[in-house]
């Protein structure tokens, strides 16, 4: 019931993080993370995701795939880069980081901003870089933030 991330989502991953590292472990399940928190959103605890069922795609590479889907697929790959390449213990910080919203501030690195605004602003990026809007951000605010391959 569940997979592992295709070629195309680990190609989407490698050039948002510049890695994929440990990225072959994880597996993706089309139900909710825990059965009696039936919350409707996608988690990502202990390095795989849970989409919830409508959420769910066999590949969110594909172009078919609405953009807001992709770029919730990309949210949620975040904690897998904070998983398995930072060495941050998602299960146990996720309860209590629940903060989304963020400004960028220059100098401040990626990896030091909340767990929760790390998947916002990979999400918002990718909304963005993909044609999409985010009320109030803009592509070129997010230059030199992202550790994305080939800067």
């Amino acid at each position: 019931m569940s997979r592992k991330l295709t070629p195309g989502e680990m190609g989407m991953v490698q050039a948002m993080f510049a890695t994929n590292a440990g990225f072959e472990r994880a597996r993706i399940f089309p139900y909710n993370y825990w059965w009696p928190f039936p919350n409707k959103r996608a988690m990502t605890p202990t390095g795989d995701i849970f989409f919830d069922t409508p959420q769910y795609r066999d590949d969110y590479s594909l172009p078919t795939v609405p953009l807001h889907l992709r770029s919730l697929f990309m949210h949620e790959s975040t904690h897998l880069y904070q998983w398995y390449v930072l060495g941050q213990l998602v299960i146990f910080r996720g309860p209590f980081d629940r903060n989304y919203e963020y400004v960028i501030q220059p100098g401040k690195k990626f990896s030091d901003y909340g767990l929760e605004q790390m998947g916002q602003i990979v999400e918002d990026y990718h909304t963005l870089a993909n044609g999409g809007a985010v009320p109030g951000k803009a592509l070129a605010d997010y230059a030199g933030l992202l550790p994305l391959a080939g800067k």
